[in-house]
């Protein structure tokens, strides 16, 4: 006895059935491509903030420096006047 080969309209419905499959996989896949760049998109939206904060700390940290040189070279300036009139 030997068996009979799958008829075409078996083999089509097999196919059938492993196409959704794959498709509903890819469905998958897609979708969880998309979550990912949106955590993505979001972390780096984060790093950017960050940035711009650090940027921001530095500035402040630059003008206070600034302000503080300026104020010391000036009481340098001072004490250097008042020594050349004595």
């Amino acid at each position: 006895m030997t068996t009979q080969p799958p008829s075409t309209e078996e083999r089509l419905s097999r196919l059938q059935g492993a196409y959704e499959q794959v498709a509903e996989r890819l469905g998958d896949l897609r979708s969880d491509m998309h979550e990912r760049m949106d955590d993505m998109n979001a972390r780096m939206d984060e790093l950017a903030r960050g940035q711009d904060n650090l940027r921001e700390e530095m500035q402040r940290g630059q003008e206070a420096l600034r302000s503080d040189m300026n104020e010391r070279l000036s009481e340098f300036a001072r004490g250097q006047e008042a020594s050349a009139r004595r």
